[in-house]
């Protein structure tokens, strides 16, 4: 059983850095375009593309934390 566990812990993703913010900026943008991509796809929720596309979910979490970055420094 141990053996089953540890490979479940090791396919599981690691944590994003700012994934609070990442979620709150894609979950945004997806409600503004209807849930769907420029291609007319059905986006991802935040959970699956965390999921199936971690790259993504992090470049979205870059993302909004360079807003969150830059309108402090803006503001200060």
């Amino acid at each position: 059983m141990a053996t089953t566990r540890s490979r479940k812990a090791a396919a599981e993703p690691e944590p994003l850095v700012g994934s609070g913010l990442g979620r709150v900026a894609y979950d945004a943008y997806r409600a503004a375009v209807g849930g769907r991509s420029v291609k007319g796809q059905a986006l991802p929720t935040w959970d699956e593309q965390v999921q199936d596309n971690p790259d993504v979910a992090a470049a979205w979490c870059a993302a909004a934390q360079a807003v969150l970055t830059a309108t402090f420094e803006r503001n200060s």
